[in-house]
């Protein structure tokens, strides 16, 4: 087994001042995006992406020798006044129980792991394209509504950690610590997705809570600073365009508004204000 760490790039340095969510007016839980200037930070349960955030740490294939390993380690972290001879005993012993080969034992542990993330994650999904045909299609009612742009820099300071998705081939093999360290964990399992979901072009936000997310703490309240723009879908009607626009300027005076158009011959959108 390779347990050699794999690279996983997250791009922050160049992250765009503008993201986007795309969104369907006639459901009524997505208008309160611009009415009551409101955000819900999902639970990864909800995602159509069943890979999603569910890579589990690979402890079924480690070596008996790196199950000692994992023990020493363990032991060097909680029982610092253990001997070198104390760290060993404590790392065969627990060895010996035999746990890491137990399948019963690792999968009702990797349920646990992820009944805990799943009520103490809430993720907001974003893009940087607000010309992506896929997205409006498949989240705006195939362009017949609208996206909100927010800006980046206003944005974070409310919702925590963020970052790129990025795609690969099949999902990065993570390993416990000592092998791989919280933080490429931490990535591996939340930035990372398989290229069937590329078209997303995917940023997005994540807010941990140690004690579980409340559905109440899950709706985040935004300041209108952290709005941009409105974007309509280029099938939607003016009638729904006039609707939007005007529920939006009474929560945030100062938003803007674009149209997108399409091009038939070269099947690309375009973007031109109102």
């Amino acid at each position: 087994m390779n347990a050699e760490r794999e690279e996983i790039i997250i791009h922050g340095a160049s992250a765009p001042k503008i993201l986007y969510k795309y969104r369907n007016w006639e459901n009524l839980y997505h208008r309160t995006i611009l009415t009551d200037r409101e955000v819900f930070l999902a639970p990864p349960s909800t995602f159509e992406d069943q890979l999603d955030c569910r890579n589990p740490i690979r402890y079924d294939i480690l070596t008996d020798e790196q199950i000692i390993e994992l023990y020493l380690h363990q032991s060097r972290a909680v029982n610092s006044e253990f001997t070198d001879a104390q760290h060993l005993e404590f790392a065969v012993r627990w060895a010996g129980l035999g746990l890491l080969r137990d399948s019963k034992y690792l999968e009702k542990y990797k349920r646990k792991d992820y009944a805990e993330l799943n009520e103490q994650l809430g993720v907001l999904c974003l893009t940087a394209n607000p010309e992506n045909l896929e997205l409006w299609h498949k989240y705006s009612r195939n362009s017949r509504e609208f996206a909100v742009g927010f800006r980046m820099e206003v944005l974070f300071e409310f919702l925590g950690s963020a970052g790129p998705v990025v795609y690969v081939p099949q999902l990065p093999v993570i390993m416990p610590t000592p092998w791989h360290d919280m933080t490429y964990q931490m990535r591996a399992q939340l930035y990372v997705k398989t290229q069937k979901w590329a078209f997303e072009e995917e940023y997005r936000t994540l807010q941990f809570s140690g004690t579980g997310l409340s559905r109440e703490e899950r709706i985040v309240k935004l300041p209108s600073e952290a709005y941009e723009e409105v974007v309509f879908g280029h099938l939607s009607s003016p009638k729904k365009r006039e609707k939007i626009a005007e529920a939006a300027s009474a929560s945030i005076p100062h938003i803007k508004f674009r149209l997108a158009h399409y091009d038939r011959g070269t099947r690309k959108i375009a973007l031109v204000a109102l």
